[in-house]
């Protein structure tokens, strides 16, 4: 019974993430370059990234100190953030 109520709240999760970045990116592609919204949700999404990526890095900064017996891990830089970009090619009215 666990796994399937771990698996349903795996994929509504994933549906309703999928949904809204596939819609944001939908309805940014079709704006156009010049247009203040489709600028507010470059922007927006570049802020959220680099948010992301500074709350990792102060998590790993206030991790408690590890035992005395356990050797001390290598420290790790933070990993940067992977940022894909949908290219959306305009179908040319052949002719």
């Amino acid at each position: 019974m666990k796994s399937g109520v771990s698996a349903g709240a795996y994929n509504a999760a994933y549906g309703l993430s999928f949904g809204v970045v596939f819609g944001a990116v939908f309805l940014k592609e079709l704006l156009p370059e010049d247009n203040a919204l489709r600028r507010g949700f470059e922007d927006g999404a570049e802020a959220a990234i680099d948010a992301v990526a500074s709350r990792r890095a102060a998590k790993d900064q206030f991790e408690p100190e590890p035992e005395a017996h356990e050797p001390e891990p290598k420290p790790q830089a933070a990993p940067k953030p992977r940022v894909r970009k949908v290219v959306i090619k305009s179908r040319k009215a052949e002719g």
